[in-house]
């Protein structure tokens, strides 16, 4: 009688199954098994940066999203991608996904990004700097899409205002003289005009460089400090608000690695480039008074030029990048009026 009672059961659960079918048109199938797609993540940057760690929660993010379709393999501190050859080794497919630095860009297609690096000099907020990098990309497209040389963009980030860390003090310009500092390429001619020597290295190569005494001092931002450990190895620091800009840093994925992705899946990663930037917005604002309180906890001190003496660097800015876009124009791009569409929203903002 039991077993009866059984068979009954089921019969009824199948009807009931089959009837269910018959009226939402539907029938019951188990969708084949699909191949998971694995995407190296490589950067030159520590697990530990910001960057790294925004990076970081969003595939955690995208992973979620897909249903585990999508992994991540994340490789940092230039365990996968070298620093300096970033911009080669995305195009080739060394990783599937970086995050690459405009300081280091080559020439070609950036050459106007990277040409102007600081141009928002004078201004020391980051959440200022990022509106006005909005503001001229949206009038100059070119700024973004140039980046489609090296792969589909996903995302990027705001810099903050570098300043000045070094191994002895700096109190005027002249103790620039006989200086040896790292900097991005655009603004070595200022630094050249001061009897100061200027090389170009990863953020990730300063530290040793400062420690061996082959660099004085760094272009820094705050949180360099501390991500870096840069203050463990100098002991002053100057703010100059050399403001670079909102396309510091720029997410890319290699364009074959981009193409083979089913639509769904590039959907996703569509749907997550707003939030890509917000998340690194989000860390930036956070680690540059941690930063600073690293290196005040190491007995580092904290100074600023005479507005004077600043004027006097400013102005050398200005003629260097008035030089340095009159240059690009002849070459196509509209440099120039970027420039001034830039020195246009600064100004404005001083004078508020």
């Amino acid at each position: 009688m039991k077993n009866q009672n059984l068979r009954f059961i089921s019969l009824v659960v199948a009807l009931g199954l089959a009837l269910g079918s018959a009226i939402c048109g539907c029938t019951a199938a188990v969708a084949p098994e699909q191949e998971q797609i694995v995407l190296k993540y490589g950067v030159g940057e520590p697990s530990t940066h910001f960057w790294s760690e925004a990076a970081v929660i969003i595939m955690d993010k995208i992973e979620q999203q897909t249903g585990g379709r999508v992994r991540f393999e994340k490789y940092f501190a230039g365990t996968l991608i070298n620093p300096r050859e970033c911009f080669a080794e995305i195009k080739t497919g060394v990783a599937d996904i970086s995050a690459l630095p405009i300081g280091l860009a080559p020439g070609g297609k950036l050459e106007v990004e990277r040409a102007l690096m600081g141009a928002y000099f004078g201004v020391g907020d980051v959440n200022v700097v990022r509106s006005m990098s909005a503001q001229v990309k949206s009038k100059y497209p070119e700024l973004e899409s140039d980046w489609a040389e090296y792969g589909k963009v996903l995302g990027w980030s705001t810099i903050l205002p570098f300043h000045l860390s070094s191994r002895k003090p700096v109190n005027t310009l002249d103790d620039f003289r006989g200086m040896t500092l790292r900097a991005w390429p655009a603004i070595t001619p200022v630094f050249a005009a001061l009897g100061a020597e200027s090389l170009t290295m990863p953020s990730a190569d300063v530290y040793s460089a400062l420690q061996k005494g082959t660099l004085d001092a760094a272009t820094a931002a705050w949180e360099q400090l501390l991500t870096y450990r840069w203050a463990e190895v100098t002991k002053y620091h100057v703010y100059m608000n050399l403001a670079t800009g909102g396309w510091g840093y720029v997410i890319v994925m290699n364009w074959d690695t981009w193409n083979s992705l089913p639509a769904d899946i590039q959907q996703v990663f569509e749907d997550n480039y707003e939030a890509w930037i917000e998340e690194n917005h989000r860390k930036i604002v956070t680690v540059e008074q941690a930063g600073i309180g690293f290196a005040t906890s190491l007995g580092n001190t904290f100074s600023e030029l005479p507005q004077e003496e600043l004027d006097k660097f400013y102005d050398l800015m200005d003629a260097n990048f008035r030089a340095i876009t009159a240059d690009l124009d002849t070459k196509g791009y509209r440099a120039t009026a970027i420039y001034n569409e830039i020195r246009r929203l600064v100004e404005e903002w001083r004078s508020s």
